[in-house]
């Protein structure tokens, strides 16, 4: 396994690796895609998004993601979710989510999550399931209250970075802890220094301090 080195920052989050100096990079994979762990990313996370699920090929991405889960540089699954306004059935969007999280269980990595408009069934999923394992919501894009309530309830933030870089997340960034908070560019060009110095801003910390965080954070959850 490859571990992020003192003083680089960390992408939780990305669909376009670029190798950049000086950052660590997880790289996501879909199913759909058929895609493997190759030499573009540091480290990948794996799964099926709930925009892409067809209920003729699930057996098939499922096997799929359970060999792909077993390779060392895939230190999560995921992006596995719920999304009310986009993608396939509520009901075999329930499925798809729930074996990525039991598999995240018996592969004993960290689940990161894509959720629109869907906290309630993923609430209702975690009560089910009762993981073990960290769930970790990328691209979170609400308040404060949301926020607190999710952090209560054990899972970490990955902040959009649209609105890190816009300043609407600052109230969010100065109420939740430190040892919570993840950022990533998902699919967007942007340099990750600048996500990271307009986040620190809203914490009111200089980008060292929330450097040092984010990767005591990867240490945490993922080495």
């Amino acid at each position: 396994m490859v571990v992020p080195h003192k003083g680089d920052l960390i992408n939780l989050h990305t669909h376009d690796s670029d190798r950049t100096q000086g950052v660590f990079a997880v790289e996501n994979l879909m199913m759909h895609e058929g895609r493997m762990p190759d030499a573009s990313a540091d480290a990948f996370s794996a799964g099926m998004h709930p925009w892409f699920l067809k209920k003729e090929n699930i057996a098939k991405q499922l096997d799929l993601l359970s060999q792909v889960a077993d390779d060392e540089r895939v230190v999560a699954i995921g992006e596995a979710g719920y999304d009310r306004r986009r993608g396939a059935s509520f009901e075999l969007q329930k499925e798809v989510f729930e074996a990525q999280a039991r598999l995240a269980e018996e592969k004993r990595k960290p689940l990161i999550i894509h959720c629109v408009k869907g906290y309630d069934d993923l609430w209702a999923s975690k009560h089910r399931i009762k993981p073990g394992m960290p769930w970790i919501i990328h691209g979170f894009n609400g308040g404060i209250n949301q926020a607190r309530q999710l952090v209560a309830g054990g899972m970490y933030l990955s902040l959009w970075v649209k609105s890190v870089l816009n300043g609407a997340l600052d109230p969010v960034l100065a109420a939740i802890p430190h040892e919570r908070i993840f950022l990533e560019t998902d699919g967007f060009k942007v340099g990750l220094d600048l996500v990271y110095e307009r986040a620190a801003m809203g914490m009111k910390i200089n980008t060292g301090l929330l450097a040092d965080s984010i990767r005591n954070n990867y240490l945490s959850l993922f080495v």
